[in-house]
C-alpha cells in the first residue's frame, strides 16, 4: 500500500473509533509513522488536492477528514441548477458524475442530442462541476471548437487541432469539440487523432457533441470509440414541469434587465407550455425573449410596474399550443389554475385571483338587495303602478349581471335569459333590460316566498284575454320553474309575468367563389362522403379530408393548413367535422391565414363511439335504443346552438337622433381609431321609434349585437349601451378597454406605433428627414394594404426595408440586386405595376428611382416568396 494511502486509512480508522471531527496534526502523524515532516506535510498536502482532507491554516496546521456525503452534496449543487437535475437529466448526470469521479482515467464523453436541447449548457455545467471538485486546476479553461464554423474549411480545423499552442491552452481543461458529426467523411480521422492525442501526451478532458440523427458511417465507426455517450432530451420529451421552469427562469431574467414584472393570463401560459419547438429549448427562450421585447415595446410610455403579455406578443405559431390541450388536459391541472393571473417577478412567481368586479359592483348589489319584491308591495300597489315605478327605477341605474348575481340564484338568472330568448323569437319583440333584470329579481322572491298573493280575478281575466301569447308562455315558465327548482307556484303569478313581456319597448364583389371542405376522423371517412356528393350533386368544390388517428398532431395541422390554402378560392371555406379537434385547428389556420372558415358539426363519429361503448355495457337493445335516443336529443340542440353561434356575425349598432348622419359619424371615429376585427359597424336612425325596433329585431336575427352607442339609450335586453360622451371622454389609448364581452376586450386589429419605429430609423439615419419619409411612406404603405392586406410584421418589414433602401438610394450606395428578379416580376406583372404607380410619388419626392431588383425584393416580402 502507499504511504499516501496508509496515512488516510490511519486517519479513517482514528475517526470512526474517537470523535468524527478530530483534527490531525503533521507532528501527530509524524511520531505515529516515523516519517520526516517534510514528507508527512508533502502527503497531507496531496490529500488536500485530492478532496479527502480539509486544511486548516493557524499554528499549528491542521488537518480535518472530509464527510464523503457532505462533499457530494456541496459538489451536487453545480447539477442543481440544471432544470430536469431530479427527471429527465438524472441518469445523464449520474452517468457524467461516475465517470469523472472514477479514479486514474482519460475521460471522454459523446453528448447526443437534436439542435437547442442544452448541450453546450450541460458541458459548460460539467466544467464547473470538475472546477470545484479541484479535478482540475484554477486556471482551467473550457476550449470550444464548433465544426459548424469549419464546415467549409476543414483544414484549419485540422491544423488547429494538430497544434502545440491548442495543447497547451486546453491542458489541465476540458476541449469541447461541439458538432463533431458536421466533419465530412474523408476527414472524420481528426477525432481518432484527438482520441490519440488525449491517451497518449494530453492531461485534459474531452468532450464531443453531435446532433441524434447522424450517417451510418458515424455511427458505425466513432461512436463504439466513445467511452461514454449521453442522451440529452428534446423539449417535447421533457415534462411540462420542467418547460414552466424553463419559462420561470427566462421571465425573471428577462424581468431583472427591465426592472418590471410580466404578467400573464392562463391561455398564454397553456400555449406557451404546449407549442412545439423545432428548435428546443433555444427557440423557446428566444421565442418568449421576443414575446417580452415585443410587450416591452408596447407599453413603454406607460411606465407601469407590471407588462401584460399577450399571444400576439409571441410568434404567431405560439398560439398552436392550444390544439395540444386535451392530450395534456390532466397534467396541465396540476399546476394551471384557469381562474388565475400569473405574475413573473425577479425572484418569484405569484398567483392572483382575477376577482377585482366583486368590489366595483358593491354599490349596485345594495340597491338591489332594497329593490327585491315583498309581499306587502303587491297587496298595497296597483299592479301596473307598481310595475312602470319599479322599470324607471331600475333603467336609471347602471345594474349588469354581475350585481344581479349577488343576490339572485344563478339557475334563475340563466332560465329567465333563455325564456325570454325564446319570447323574443316567439313573438318577434326586443325586450329591455328592465324586463330581464325584474323578472329576475321577482322570481327570486317568488321561490324564496311562494305563498299565493292576492290578485283580482278581473285583473287576471283581462291580462289573459288581452295577451294570450304571452299568457302561454308565463304558463311554460312557471312549469319550467317548478320542475327545475321544485318549487310550486300559483297559476295566478303567470299574470304578473305576462305583464312584464307585455311592457312596450322603449324608443330605441371580388373573383373566386366559396367551398364545401368535409374533414373527419379516419383514413377514407371524409373521402367516401364526398363521392356520394359529388355522385349525386355534379360539383367540383366539394373536398375531403382525411385525419388519420395514428397521425402527430402538429403533422395533421400543417397537412390541414396546406391543403385549406391550396383550396381556398378566395370566398372562404364551409368546413363540416365531427369532433372538435379538427375545428380547434382549422380555427387556429383561420387566424394564421387570414382565410375565412366557417364551421357546422356532423356529429357521426361521436355518436356511433357512444353507440359501441354502451354495446360493451348494456346487453338488451331496447334499452340500448332508448339511451341512445336520449344520447341524441341531447347532442342535437347544441349542434342547432352552434349553427345559430357561427352564422351570426358580432356588430356594434351607432344611433343618432335626428337621422342616420350623426351615427354615421360615430362608425366612421370608430374605424380610424380603434379597427375592430370581424366586427361590422351599422349606423342606424332613432327618429322613427317604430322603425327603429323593426331594424333592430331584423339583425338580431342574423347578427350578434355586442353593443349599442348613441346619445339615448334604448335599453336592449342583453345589448350593452356606451354614450357618446363616455365614447370621446375616453383617452383614444384607453378606448379599447371600453368595450369588452364578458370580461373579454373585442378583437381589434393590432396598431403600429409607427413613432417608435421611426425614431428607431432616425438613430440608424441621423442626417435624413425622417419626418419626410414617414409622412410619404405610411401613405405608401397604406396603398399597399388596401390592395394587398398585410399584417403587422409585414407592414414593420417593409417600412424598416423601404427606409434603408430609399436611405441607400439617395446617398447613392451600391445596392446587391436579387437572384432571378426578372422571374418574379414576370410572374407577379399585376403587383409589380401597382407598387411602381405607388412609389412613383416617393420616387418625385425624394430625387430616386427603384430599380426592378428593388420592386421584386418587396413583391417577395409581401407574397413571402
Amino acid at each position: 500500500m502507499k504511504k499516501k494511502d496508509l496515512i488516510l486509512s490511519y486517519m479513517q480508522r482514528t475517526v470512526s473509533v474517537a470523535d468524527k471531527e478530530k483534527l490531525f496534526t503533521t507532528q501527530e502523524l509524524v511520531d505515529h509513522f516515523h516519517m520526516q515532516r517534510t514528507n508527512i506535510s508533502s502527503i497531507l498536502n496531496q490529500l488536500v488536492k485530492d478532496n479527502k482532507l480539509e486544511k486548516i491554516d493557524g499554528r499549528p496546521v491542521l488537518y480535518r477528514l472530509i464527510n464523503l456525503n457532505q462533499s457530494n452534496e456541496k459538489y451536487d449543487l453545480v447539477f442543481q441548477k440544471m432544470i430536469g437535475c431530479n427527471d429527465s437529466l438524472k441518469n445523464a448526470i449520474k452517468k457524467v458524475k461516475s465517470e469523472l469521479i472514477y479514479p486514474d482515467k482519460k475521460h471522454m464523453f459523446l453528448f447526443i442530442g437534436s439542435s437547442g436541447v442544452g448541450k453546450s449548457f450541460f458541458v459548460q455545467t460539467l466544467f464547473e462541476y470538475v472546477k470545484e471538485r479541484k479535478m482540475v486546476s484554477k486556471k482551467a479553461q473550457l476550449l470550444k471548437l464548433n465544426c459548424k464554423y469549419y464546415m467549409n474549411h476543414e483544414n484549419d480545423l485540422i491544423d488547429v487541432i494538430k497544434s502545440a499552442a491548442l495543447l497547451k491552452q486546453v491542458e489541465d481543461g476540458i476541449m469541447f469539440v461541439d458538432n463533431v458529426h458536421l466533419i465530412s467523411r474523408d476527414k472524420r480521422a481528426i477525432i481518432y487523432d484527438l482520441i490519440t492525442l488525449q491517451s497518449k501526451e494530453g492531461h485534459f478532458i474531452l468532450v464531443f457533441s453531435s446532433d441524434k440523427n447522424v450517417d451510418e458511417d458515424f455511427r458505425k465507426n466513432y461512436l463504439e470509440c466513445m467511452n461514454v455517450i449521453i442522451d440529452i432530451p428534446d423539449l417535447m420529451d421533457r415534462s411540462l414541469n420542467e418547460r414552466f421552469d424553463i419559462m420561470k427562469n427566462t421571465l425573471q431574467k428577462e424581468s431583472q434587465k427591465i426592472d418590471k414584472n410580466f404578467i400573464i393570463d392562463a391561455e398564454v401560459l397553456l400555449c406557451l407550455l404546449l407549442y412545439h419547438c423545432e428548435r428546443n429549448i433555444k427557440q423557446f427562450i428566444n421565442d418568449i425573449k421576443e414575446g417580452c421585447a415585443s410587450a416591452y415595446l408596447r407599453e413603454i410610455d406607460y411606465n407601469n410596474e407590471n407588462i401584460h403579455l399577450y399571444l400576439y406578443d409571441f410568434p404567431k405559431y405560439v398560439k398552436k399550443g392550444s390544439i395540444f390541450y386535451k392530450s395534456h388536459a390532466a397534467e396541465l391541472s396540476e399546476f394551471v389554475s384557469y381562474d388565475y393571473v400569473y405574475c413573473f417577478t425577479k425572484e418569484s412567481v405569484e398567483k392572483t385571483k382575477d376577482d377585482f368586479l366583486l368590489e366595483k359592483h358593491q354599490d349596485k348589489y345594495s340597491y338591489l338587495k332594497d329593490m327585491t319584491f315583498n309581499e306587502k308591495s303587491f297587496q298595497n300597489s296597483k299592479i301596473n303602478v307598481f310595475l312602470n315605478k319599479y322599470n324607471k327605477e331600475i333603467k336609471s341605474k347602471n345594474i349588469d349581471e354581475t350585481s344581479l348575481s349577488k343576490i339572485v340564484n344563478n339557475e334563475i338568472i340563466q332560465l329567465v335569459k333563455d325564456f325570454l330568448d325564446y319570447a323574443s323569437r316567439k313573438l318577434d319583440r326586443f325586450f329591455p333590460d328592465s324586463v330581464f333584470y325584474g323578472l329576475c329579481l321577482h322570481l327570486q322572491s317568488l321561490v324564496e316566498h311562494p305563498e299565493v298573493r292576492s290578485y283580482s280575478d278581473d285583473y287576471i281575466e283581462q291580462t289573459i284575454k288581452e295577451n294570450q301569447k304571452e299568457y302561454v308562455l308565463s304558463l311554460q315558465l312557471l312549469d319550467t320553474i317548478e320542475e327545475q327548482l321544485n318549487v310550486h307556484i300559483e297559476l295566478e303569478e303567470a299574470s304578473l309575468i305576462t305583464m312584464f313581456i307585455c311592457e312596450k319597448n322603449q324608443a330605441i364583389e371580388d373573383d373566386g367563389f366559396p367551398v364545401f371542405l368535409i374533414a373527419m376522423h379516419g383514413s377514407q371517412t371524409a373521402s367516401s362522403l364526398v363521392d356520394v356528393v359529388k355522385t349525386l350533386v355534379k360539383t367540383d368544390k366539394v373536398y375531403a379530408f382525411n385525419l388519420s388517428l395514428d397521425k402527430e398532431i402538429i403533422d395533421a395541422y400543417n397537412e390541414l393548413k396546406n391543403f385549406i390554402k391550396q383550396i381556398n378560392m378566395g370566398k372562404g371555406i364551409l368546413m363540416m367535422y365531427d369532433m372538435g379537434s379538427l375545428k380547434t385547428m382549422a380555427q387556429e389556420i383561420a387566424d394564421e391565414t387570414g382565410i375565412n372558415i366557417q364551421f357546422i358539426i356532423s356529429p357521426t363519429t361521436l355518436i356511433a363511439l357512444e353507440c359501441a361503448r354502451k354495446m360493451e355495457t348494456i346487453h338488451d337493445l331496447d334499452s340500448i335504443v332508448l339511451s341512445m335516443k336520449d344520447s341524441y336529443e341531447k347532442y342535437f340542440p347544441s349542434i342547432v346552438d352552434n349553427y345559430k353561434r357561427e352564422i351570426k356575425k358580432d356588430i356594434i349598432i351607432t344611433l343618432c337622433m335626428t337621422g342616420e348622419g350623426g351615427a354615421l359619424q360615430i362608425k366612421r371615429y370608430l374605424e380610424k381609431i380603434i379597427e375592430f376585427r370581424d366586427i361590422d359597424i351599422i349606423p342606424l336612425s332613432m327618429k322613427d321609434k317604430n322603425q327603429l325596433i323593426s331594424q333592430i329585431n331584423h339583425l338580431k336575427e342574423e347578427h350578434n349585437i355586442l353593443y349599442v352607442i348613441g346619445t339615448f339609450n334604448p335599453h336592449l335586453h342583453g345589448v350593452s349601451f356606451i354614450s357618446i360622451s363616455q365614447l370621446f371622454n375616453t383617452p383614444i389609448e384607453q378606448l379599447s378597454e371600453l368595450f369588452s364581452v364578458n370580461g373579454k376586450f373585442l378583437p381589434t386589429k393590432k396598431r403600429i406605433k409607427y413613432s417608435l419605429i421611426f425614431k428607431n430609423i432616425e438613430e440608424q439615419m441621423p442626417d435624413f428627414d425622417i419626418d419626410l419619409l414617414k409622412e410619404n411612406l405610411i401613405q405608401a404603405i397604406h396603398k399597399i394594404d388596401v390592395k394587398y392586406p398585410l399584417n403587422q410584421n409585414k407592414r414593420i418589414g417593409l417600412i424598416m426595408h423601404i427606409s434603408h433602401l430609399i436611405y441607400q438610394l439617395v446617398h447613392q450606395q451600391n445596392i446587391k440586386q436579387i437572384r432571378d428578379y426578372n422571374k418574379i416580376i414576370m410572374a407577379n406583372k399585376k403587383i409589380y405595376n401597382y407598387l411602381c404607380d405607388v412609389f412613383s410619388d416617393i420616387e418625385k419626392v425624394f430625387e430616386i428611382k427603384f430599380s426592378d431588383s428593388d420592386i421584386a425584393m418587396i413583391i417577395k416580402m409581401i407574397k413571402e416568396i
